[in-house]
């Protein structure tokens, strides 16, 4: 709604925590939950990119949890921490969302 009228924004979801989970390829997705079923986020993360969501991974909880990039889905960039991105992000003009 907000594009078809017009408006300029930018979203960028940082994933941090247990939310993590959903950017590991199916890979490493099984690896870590002890599952065969592949990331059921998949379709859903991809989606969000379609639509221009950027979307970064805490290096912190990466390095936390033993994640390296190749651990990713494509496209997910790294970011040196939560906590600071979200500081810079806020630093920029951002308006912090959280569920």
């Amino acid at each position: 709604m907000m594009r078809e009228q017009g408006a300029v924004f930018r979203i960028v979801g940082i994933y941090k925590g247990d939310a993590l989970y959903q950017m590991l390829n199916d890979r490493a997705y099984n690896r870590v939950r002890q599952v065969r079923t592949g990331n059921p986020y998949l379709e859903l993360v991809a989606e969000l990119q379609r639509e221009g969501v950027e979307i970064e991974a805490c290096g912190n909880t990466m390095h936390l949890r033993g994640f390296g990039n190749s651990d990713l889905l494509p496209g997910i960039r790294v970011n040196e921490g939560a906590l600071g991105r979200t500081l810079q992000l806020a630093l920029d003009g951002f308006v912090q969302l959280e569920p």
